[in-house]
């Protein structure tokens, strides 16, 4: 699967203080990836840690928190992953959030579907 890098503005929608990176868009993963040290930094604060299931099938520990994502002019407020290294990921489940789509063939997003109900 291939991928492909957009600004991503995450925010502290409490504090009103917010970052813009450059995320690997169309990588597979369900939940958006910040370094710790960004949210920390714009006061986002982990709230639920979460097990996943790592490559090589072994559980791995997360720490988890809200933030308000930002992609092609649309905002929605998502669960992200405090990274450990300096990749910034857009998750599968930001992309649904914000009516968002991975168009790998042009490198771009693109208006998704409505989700069902």
């Amino acid at each position: 699967m291939g991928s492909f890098w957009v600004p991503m503005e995450v925010s502290n929608f409490k504090y009103g203080r917010k970052v813009t990176v450059e995320a690997s868009a169309g990588t597979g993963s369900g939940y958006s990836v910040v370094p710790a040290p960004l949210l920390e930094k714009i006061g986002i604060e982990p709230l639920w840690p979460m097990t996943f299931r790592g490559e090589n099938g072994a559980p791995v520990h997360w720490d988890t928190g809200p933030a308000a994502i930002s992609l092609e002019g649309n905002t929605s407020i998502c669960r992200v992953v405090f990274g450990t290294d300096d990749k910034c990921i857009v998750g599968e489940l930001t992309l649904e959030a914000l009516l968002l789509a991975v168009d790998l063939e042009g490198e771009r997003l693109v208006e998704g579907e409505m989700p069902t109900l």
